[in-house]
């Protein structure tokens, strides 16, 4: 099994309204900070970035208003034996279990959704190379998976790899 990353190009906000994902967190600056939502509505007004799951598909995105257009660029990350198609790119992937930080432990200064303080545990996967279409970034891009880990075990132990790290890199894209 490999990872296929895919630039999302320009994506509308209704576009990603209909995106049939998971789950949906996303971090602003309102009260909080820090979202968490099975179903996507009203756009944020102050979200920055912004992470969706499913069990074929991972979605990171970055909310501007001074980016061209709806002022969403973004990405997209399966894992497949077989390219997923027309536009997607072999990708370097760093696995990792991680947990995220307690309230109260002083690392961050916000409050915690309900839904969240229950998925300290999550999936993080960072992809190395940028995709065609996406922007240009200093940092990996970041995709996450909170919830469903039996699955995502299950995703990553097909994938064969071992101390949990996926090194698939192509110069050229898949299809």
């Amino acid at each position: 099994m490999k990872a296929y990353v895919k630039g999302l190009g320009a994506p509308t906000w209704p576009s990603i309204c209909d995106r049939q994902m998971s789950g949906w967190l996303w971090i602003d600056s309102t009260p909080g900070a820090i979202h968490v939502a099975s179903v996507l509505k009203n756009r944020p007004m102050e979200a920055t970035h912004m992470w969706g799951w499913s069990r074929t598909e991972h979605v990171r995105l970055r909310l501007d208003r001074d980016l061209p257009g709806d002022g969403i660029v973004g990405a997209r990350l399966r894992f497949g034996r077989d390219c997923p198609g027309t536009g997607w790119e072999e990708a370097d992937v760093t696995d990792s279990r991680v947990r995220a930080w307690t309230q109260t432990d002083g690392r961050i200064s916000a409050t915690y959704p309900p839904s969240l303080v229950n998925h300290q545990e999550m999936r993080l996967w960072e992809v190395r190379r940028v995709p065609s279409g996406a922007s240009v970034v200093s940092a990996p891009l970041t995709f996450i998976h909170m919830g469903d880990m039996d699955f995502i075990d299950g995703l990553v132990s097909s994938i064969g790899e071992s101390q949990s790290r996926m090194t698939v890199s192509s110069e050229k894209g898949c299809a």
